[in-house]
This record gives C-alpha cells, structure tokens and sequence, in this order.
C-alpha cells in the first residue's frame, strides 16, 4: 500500500461561505498559467505549479490513480493557517475548512484537521504578559 502523508487540498468553496465579517482573513486561491497562489490579506505564498485535484475530489482522486496513491492524508496549505488573524476570525475559517476536508475523508483519504496559529499566537502572549 503507498500512503501520501502529505497531500495539500485547497476549500475554496467552503471559504467561500466564510462569514463576510471574517471573509478578509480566508484565503483566496488564485489560478493562472497553470500556476497557483495563495492570497490572505496582505500574505501570499507561490507561485507554484497547480496540483492536479487541488480544489476538487475527483481530481483528486484521478490523480491518485494516475500514481499508484492508495491513500493521501490531506491537509490545507500552509497558506491557510490563519496567522495574522484575530482570534475569533481564525477559528471560523479552521471550521470551515476542517469542515470541508471532514467531507473529503473516507475511503482512499483521511484528514488532517488544523488550528489557525493565530489562537497559538494569542495564548502565548497571554503566558508571557
């Protein structure tokens, strides 16, 4: 069995229904040329080349088949961690998007579900203060 541990995924139209209070701090995926970036606020990451089933399971899964993957464990991008968010913000866009990779698991994908850092950011002043 061949397992790919790290398998990034893209939940844009999970982002999409962020909230608009909070919509600013959810990342926007960004496509042109076959590249890719990753724009939250004022941060961006890439560009870089676009994965094959980035943004939808069937091609995921097509992909997967085209290299002999029996299982991905999937994730969001380290673009979609929320760093500079407020606190409350960063929690709502980590629901929406371990919500949308809660519905991508299953069969040949299990998920990795994540905190937005900036909660981290946050505790770590209060520990300090």
């Amino acid at each position: 069995m061949i397992v790919d541990m790290h398998a990034h995924v893209f939940t844009a139209e999970a982002l999409a229904g962020v909230e608009r209070k909070y919509r600013k701090y959810a990342p926007q995926l960004l496509v042109e040329a076959g590249k890719h970036v990753i724009v939250t606020g004022d941060r961006s990451s890439g560009p870089m080349e676009l994965m094959p089933g980035f943004g939808d399971v069937e091609g995921r899964l097509r992909a997967m088949d085209e290299a002999g993957v029996d299982v991905q464990v999937v994730s969001v991008t380290p673009g979609n961690f929320c760093y500079d968010a407020p606190a409350e913000a960063g929690a709502v866009v980590a629901a929406a998007q371990n919500d949308a990779i809660a519905g991508m698991v299953g069969g040949t994908r299990i998920g990795s579900w994540g905190a937005p850092l900036c909660l981290f950011r946050t505790r770590r002043r209060r520990l300090l203060s």
